[in-house]
């Protein structure tokens, strides 16, 4: 809930909107997910490796938790929602967080999503994995083609060469031979 909670505190106010409940949706239906698991309500075999999962459940949680609030904390002015047909892109953020990815919010998310897969491994958990990266693959795709055609197009592609999407780049960048 924290991780979900942080971004709309630091966000323009905008219309709800199919692509926002979309994105949005993995992230509530998650914790649900958790809750009805620890309840019974989801019978799921919490005996297997329950120490190293609860481990591994507890840094992705933390990790998430951080990210997201580091990235928060990152911005001068409130994010666009991205999900709205009238915002413009009004600066290209490469500081924080954003040196590494270009999208720690989304990265902030997976982990959490991951998190919870660790914690309840089952089919609903997997498919609302899936559907959540999916979401914020798409979200990501759709922000990254409306900055390169907006005024910051060549600053963002340039950006764009040095950090990873969701993971920090490793290597550099491969150019095209053209």
């Amino acid at each position: 809930m924290i991780i979900g909670v942080v971004p709309v505190l630091t966000m323009c106010r905008g219309r709800l909107t199919p692509g926002l409940v979309l994105t949005l949706a993995p992230l509530v239906v998650a914790p649900v997910l958790v809750v009805a698991a620890w309840s019974g309500v989801l019978p799921v075999d919490q005996s297997r490796l329950l120490t190293v999962r609860e481990v591994l459940l507890a840094v992705a949680a933390l990790a998430s938790i951080t990210l997201v609030a580091y990235t928060a904390g990152t911005h001068r002015i409130p994010v666009s929602l991205w999900h709205q047909r009238d915002d413009a892109p009004v600066e290209i953020v490469s500081w924080g967080p954003y040196r590494r990815v270009r999208h720690p919010f989304c990265a902030s998310y997976l982990l959490a999503l991951v998190a919870a897969i660790v914690l309840i491994p089952s089919w609903p958990t997997i498919v609302v994995l899936v559907i959540g990266a999916v979401a914020l693959h798409l979200t990501a795709r759709r922000e990254e083609r409306r900055l390169l055609a907006s005024d910051l197009g060549r600053q963002y592609a340039a950006y764009r060469e040095q950090t990873g999407r969701f993971v920090p780049r490793v290597w550099p960048a491969r150019r095209s031979v053209v």
